[in-house]
Formats: structure tokens, C-alpha cells, sequence
């Protein structure tokens, strides 16, 4: 009776450390990697998302120079991909100081544009010049608003994570506040593992290796189910199937996505191999065990019987 109900008081707790593995996953991969300007950043500069976002600005200003006047060589020249690589990258580090705390607004840097800024006023000065038309406060207005509408169409167009978007919609304020409780999250969760270990340790004090196991199939159930999900997610193109316009932002998108999976696969296919060590290790350790009772009690019954012939033997001479 005592052992079936410590077996099932270990079945409750390896049900519990099995959910709070998981919950010590999620919050530990969202907090390192879903909350890392560095996950996003690498994809840049792995990827042909540079390359995307300067073709979309190309076919735009090769669609506007027929209102504007002004031809798309004027822009490109200084839009390089380097040069929208560097605004990209400061679109992402922006957007994670908003949402990390660090700066209370989420605003861009021209600094990378001004160059481009400066052939503009060159262009509209030009135009004026030979087009008598003056230089006044009304003509200043005209060419810093179309500088800065300018600007937003480079930004909006380089921020392939749509953090303006999101700001917008409220949800990166929303990602504000609940970045503030994950490392919370992570000592909690931490904790919770760490108390159900012991708790399986106490109830298994006569047999300790009994714990390899328990903890094991928590271990290999959980990792299991994360691989499984991670697994499909990846190789079965569900993100290519997203509905997204925009080739830059698609590429962005999905890149990330996927990155995101197969580090999930990879963590998985380890913290599986460690639960099904552990079980290997309980069955090996648990046979040897029993192959050492069984030896003890073979030779205490062959020393028995030599003690019981010799002592036969004793009685008969």
C-alpha cells in the first residue's frame, strides 16, 4: 500500500515538473530569443532582406518620378545596400530600446539620410533656379515637408518588422510591460523545476535512482512535444503560406520564424537525448541491480547447500 501510494504521488509530481519544463522553455526561449534585437539582426545580415527592401524602394520612387520629377537615380544613388542595411539594423535596435525600456518613444535616426537629404535640396534649388521662383518661407516649408514625407517612406519601408506598425496597434506597449516580468518569469519557473526535483528526490529516499527516471519522462514528454511542434512548424512550409505582400517584410518574417523553430528543434533534440539518457541509464542501473541480488541470493543458497552436505556428512561418520 505504501508503495502504490508513493507511486502515485510521483506520477502527480512528474506531471507537474512536465508542465513546468515547459513553462521554464517558453519563458527562457522568449526572453533570449524572441526578445533579442540579435535574433532579428543576424537574419539581416544573413539574408536578402537588404536586397528586398532596396528593389521595393526602387519600384517606388520609379512609380513617384512621374509625379515628382525627380528620378529614381537620385534616390538610389544614395539609398546603397549598405547604407539601407544600416537603417534596417537601427529600425530593429529602436524598436527592442522601446520595448526593453530603454527609451520611452519609438523614434528613428536621419543621420544615414542626409546625404540623400542633401541632393533633394539640390534638386529643388535647381528647379527653382531655373524656374525664377523664390526662395522664400513657403518654398523652405514645401521642400522640408516632402524631405520628411521622404524619410517616413524609407523608414516605413526599412522597418521590415513593422515595429511602427505594432507601436500603432498597441501592441508593442503591450510586449513593453510584459518584458518587464520575464526574468521574474524565469527565476519562477526556475524555482518551480527545482522544488519538484526535490520533492521527487524526498519521495523516492530508499531509491534515488528511482529520480533518473521520473525525471526523465518528464523531461523527454515535454522536450518531445516541443520538437514535434517545432518539427512541423518548419519543415511542413506552414509560414509560407503567410499572406504578406510585401516581399521585404514576407522574407523578414518568415526568416525569422523559421530561425526560430530549428533553434527550438535543436534545443529539443538535446533535452530529449538527456530524458531518454536518464531512462536508459534507470534501466541499465536497475538491471544491474538486480542481477546483483540475484547473484547475492544464488550464492548464499550455494553456500547453504555445501554447509548443509558437510554438515550431513559429519553426522553419518
Amino acid at each position: 500500500m505504501h508503495k502504490l501510494r508513493n507511486y502515485v504521488l510521483c506520477v502527480f509530481i512528474s506531471i507537474a515538473l512536465f508542465f513546468s519544463l515547459l513553462a521554464t522553455q517558453a519563458v527562457f526561449f522568449v526572453k533570449i530569443s524572441v526578445m533579442n534585437s540579435k535574433s532579428y539582426c543576424s537574419i539581416v545580415e544573413e539574408g536578402s532582406i537588404t536586397f528586398n527592401v532596396y528593389k521595393q524602394l526602387e519600384s517606388y520612387y520609379d512609380m513617384t518620378s512621374n509625379t515628382t520629377g525627380i528620378s529614381s537615380e537620385v534616390f538610389m544613388n544614395n539609398l546603397t545596400p549598405s547604407c539601407l542595411k544600416t537603417i534596417i539594423l537601427s529600425c530593429i535596435q529602436n524598436g527592442f530600446e522601446y520595448i526593453n525600456g530603454t527609451t520611452d518613444k519609438l523614434e528613428y535616426s536621419s543621420f544615414e539620410l542626409n546625404g540623400l537629404n542633401k541632393d533633394l535640396e539640390q534638386v529643388f534649388s535647381e528647379y527653382a533656379d531655373d524656374n525664377s521662383i523664390e526662395k522664400d518661407a513657403e518654398y523652405n516649408t514645401r521642400v522640408n515637408d516632402f524631405i520628411s514625407q521622404n524619410e517616413a517612406a524609407v523608414f516605413e519601408t526599412a522597418d521590415v518588422y513593422q515595429f511602427t506598425t505594432l507601436d500603432k496597434m498597441g501592441y508593442l506597449k503591450t510586449m513593453r510591460t510584459l518584458n518587464r516580468y520575464f526574468n521574474a518569469g524565469m527565476f519562477l519557473s526556475v524555482l518551480l523545476t527545482a522544488v519538484l526535483i526535490v520533492c521527487l528526490f524526498l519521495a523516492n529516499k530508499k531509491n534515488k535512482r528511482n529520480c533518473t527516471y521520473w525525471i526523465g519522462i518528464s523531461l523527454s514528454l515535454s522536450s518531445l512535444i516541443c520538437l514535434a511542434g517545432a518539427s512541423y512548424l518548419n519543415f511542413s512550409g506552414y509560414f509560407n503560406r503567410f499572406a504578406v505582400k510585401s516581399p521585404h517584410i514576407y522574407t523578414a518574417i518568415t526568416s525569422i520564424l523559421h530561425k526560430f523553430s530549428q533553434q527550438l528543434i535543436i534545443v529539443n533534440v538535446i533535452l530529449l537525448a538527456a530524458g531518454v539518457g536518464m531512462i536508459v541509464y534507470f534501466i541499465f542501473r536497475g538491471k544491474d541491480k538486480r542481477y546483483e541480488g540475484m547473484d547475492n541470493i544464488h550464492h548464499h543458497r550455494h553456500h547453504h547447500h555445501h554447509h548443509s552436505t558437510e554438515s550431513s556428512q559429519s553426522q553419518q561418520n
